[in-house]
């Protein structure tokens, strides 16, 4: 029963990460091209989502180590969405010139979900490593 119910949240907090992360997309484009009239509410919403990120992939990794986690979600095909984001807004920002620019709180974001994968690549072999010491 216990178990069921760790499952189910992990689907909720899961159906939440992929809300804010298409909400946050959607406004970072949306404020890049109307050339940052959103950059407090981009603030506020980078803010929300690094959190909800954090309590997700915490959430994962606690399970984990806990043996109570042994999905596959690859965050290697969320960091390459990410980057192709970033990079493509790069390159938008070089051809249409100096008045399109990429918010900070944008590269913030960015910087915190490349340190969370980092962490959690990091837990991931000190997890296997362990696992082969027992």
């Amino acid at each position: 029963m216990l178990f069921g119910k760790i499952l189910e949240g992990d689907k909720k907090l899961k159906l939440l990460v992929n809300f804010w992360t298409l909400a946050l997309w959607a406004l970072i484009i949306i404020d890049f091209f109307l050339k940052n009239k959103f950059d407090g509410v981009l603030g506020i919403m980078s803010a929300i989502y690094s959190a909800v990120l954090s309590l997700y992939v915490g959430t994962k990794e606690f399970k984990r180590w806990h043996q109570l986690y042994d999905g596959r979600h690859p965050g290697e095909i969320f960091i390459i969405c990410w980057t192709v984001l970033i990079f493509g807004l790069l390159l938008f920002s070089i051809f249409l010139g100096d008045e399109y620019k990429i918010a900070g709180e944008v590269v913030a974001g960015y910087v915190v979900v490349l340190s969370v994968f980092a962490i959690t690549q990091e837990s991931k072999k000190l997890y296997k490593r362990h696992l082969k010491g027992q």
